[in-house]
């Protein structure tokens, strides 16, 4: 620790694994019904919050390509031979740890604890499916609305807010999005006319 009270993350992850080692992990059935259930809330925010400190050191794992540099491959690569993750298991965190590079609103709730991991990462699937077009200002918005609603929705519920994300900070592109749908819609029913009225000769 610093002059200033920072713990590196190589000190904390030190830390950690030294309380880990002696930690009794049945110690719990001492405690009273509600200290039980909230050891399992602060576990449960611990582990969210170190799933932010692992994406933000991947990121800085990506950014100075290190496992190319120490082994000569990918980090997907490195994670897989070394740690035996599955490819699609390293994949996944690395393409969470981009999304969250990318939406840095969502990555600070997540690292301050106030939303879960897959949270986070149902946010950002959301904040991806977004036009590309829709401006810095507005993405923002759209990371601060999903990320205040998180103490109403679980992960399941925040996945499928993304039309109704766009109507809050994008009204206009909302409309125009809807309009190309129906048109598309409509479209395709035109199609489908045509090829039964082929089909009956």
């Amino acid at each position: 620790m610093d002059s200033t009270g920072t713990v590196t993350v190589n000190q904390f992850t030190a830390g950690v694994a030294g309380l880990l080692d002696h930690l009794d992990p049945h110690s719990a059935v001492m405690l009273q019904d509600r200290d039980q259930l909230g050891v399992v809330a602060d576990l449960l925010g611990v582990q969210n919050r170190i799933a932010g400190v692992l994406a933000s050191v991947l990121q800085t794992v990506e950014a100075t390509e290190a496992a190319m540099t120490a082994h000569g491959t990918s980090t997907v690569t490195w994670l897989a031979a070394e740690l035996r993750y599955t490819r699609r298991e390293a994949s996944a965190m690395i393409h969470q740890a981009t999304d969250l590079a990318r939406f840095d609103h969502v990555h600070q709730a997540l690292l301050d604890g106030t939303v879960s991991a897959p949270q986070a990462k149902a946010i950002t699937q959301t904040l991806r499916k977004l036009p590309a077009d829709l401006g810095v200002q507005a993405e923002r918005d759209a990371q601060a609305t999903m990320v205040g609603l998180c103490d109403q929705y679980d992960s399941q519920a925040l996945a499928g807010l993304s039309r109704h994300l766009l109507d809050v900070v994008a009204p206009e592109i909302a409309e125009e999005a809807e309009a190309e749908r129906i048109e598309r819609e409509q479209a395709a029913a035109r199609r489908n006319r045509q090829l039964s009225f082929t089909d009956d000769g």
